[in-house]
């Protein structure tokens, strides 16, 4: 991968100037936070919002930290992978559109090189404001509900990682193929849904090894769940990352600069 590294360096550099680190590990921890804050405000939000008859008595069982530490990744969903996309999506076609690939290009730096280190670095982006959202809420949760089993909830984020890096690989490959930003996003925001939902309805083969059953798991492991499912969804979303990083790498090398 000729010119890797020297690509990888520019692309860190760019994650601090931008101020990407900052942010973005904000934002996931905002996403991930509101989950364990609203179930434990909503007792209250029921009482002061319903308007029911004098004297009526609303009971609602208190969650418990299982439940709550469960809801975490199923509540980061699908807005969280919006949010990668609108990271992801201008990483390729904005650097097309302004001329900054050719600049590149100029350079000894393969095409693959030029991919894997924009793969890399948005990669660990979003790795890192995955755990920095989940440690920060697991840490709430704890002091709002009960005690958290920290290493199921960091071995449950681990499982959900490839989750995330999948919807990475598809805004990269899309970026590749696509001459305007807000096509690569759009294309990759229905290639996310296609690979999440339509699987479902395609018999238990594609259930069992869709990425959508690989959050079920995550969440079940952070929950303290024994699952035993977990081989069939992690291998078939590795597998889908890794087609998604060959075409973006083919895409790339067959796109004009």
């Amino acid at each position: 991968m000729i010119g890797f590294m020297p690509m990888l360096s520019k692309e860190l550099r760019e994650l601090g100037s931008s101020l990407k680190i900052l942010y973005i590990p904000i934002v996931f921890t905002l996403l991930t936070i509101m989950q364990p804050v609203t179930l434990k405000m909503l007792p209250t939000l029921l009482k002061d919002a319903s308007n029911l008859p004098e004297g009526t008595i609303i009971q609602i069982p208190d969650p418990s930290v299982i439940d709550v530490m469960g809801s975490l990744l199923p509540k980061f969903g699908s807005l969280g992978s919006i949010i990668i996309i609108l990271i992801i999506m201008g990483e390729i076609a904005g650097e097309r559109a302004s001329g900054v690939m050719a600049m590149v290009f100029a350079k000894p730096i393969s095409y693959v090189g030029y991919f894997a280190a924009k793969l890399i670095a948005g990669s660990l982006l979003v790795i890192v404001s995955l755990f920095a959202g989940m440690i920060i809420s697991s840490y709430y949760t704890e002091i709002m509900f009960d005690k958290v089993d920290w290493l199921d909830a960091m071995l449950g984020t681990l499982l959900y990682v490839p989750y995330i890096l999948m919807t990475v690989a598809i805004t990269l490959c899309c970026s590749a193929f696509m001459k305007s930003q807000v096509g690569a996003g759009g294309v990759a925001f229905v290639l996310y849904l296609v690979l999440t939902m339509v699987p479902q309805y395609l018999g238990s083969f594609f259930r069992k090894v869709s990425p959508s059953h690989l959050v079920d798991t995550a969440s079940n492991v952070i929950m303290g769940v024994a699952d035993t499912h977990i081989v069939a969804p992690l291998v078939g979303t590795l597998v889908l990352c890794s087609v998604f990083i060959a075409a973006g790498m083919l895409l790339l090398r067959r796109q004009e600069v």
